[in-house]
């Protein structure tokens, strides 16, 4: 009777022992797809450079506003003429200093409701 007894208990916690090992592991991998998921969804929305919202973010933005029949917008695009020949002269470090510290003044100018945007990109 005794033997019985103990061989349930093994079991019992056995049995207890895997349920948590795999909850755990469920958890887990719940925990690491959903971060994964925040981080594709980050990605897909901005711009590596900047960090701002990349062009199809700015097309969805464009969209919407165009729908709304009550609230006017205004859309300005700005293109830095022979940017290229920064990179080609200084190097692409430069280049890159000029877009970010470019962004860092525009979105201090800008109101709450504002968006901005970097259409281009490598």
């Amino acid at each position: 009777m005794g033997w019985v007894v103990k061989q349930n208990l093994f079991l019992q916690s056995l049995v207890s022992f895997l349920l948590s090992i795999l909850s755990s592991f469920a958890i887990t991998s719940s925990i690491h797809w959903k971060s994964q998921r925040e981080t594709l969804r980050s990605v897909s929305r901005t711009d590596y450079l900047t960090g701002i919202e990349n062009r199809r973010i700015l097309e969805e933005e464009l969209a919407k506003r165009m729908k709304r029949k009550d609230n006017a917008f205004i859309y300005c695009f700005v293109d830095m003429d022979n940017f290229k020949e920064i990179n080609d002269s200084y190097g692409h470090l430069s280049g890159d200093e000029i877009l970010q510290q470019t962004t860092k003044r525009i979105l201090s100018k800008l109101d709450s409701g504002d968006f901005l945007a970097r259409v281009g990109g490598r």
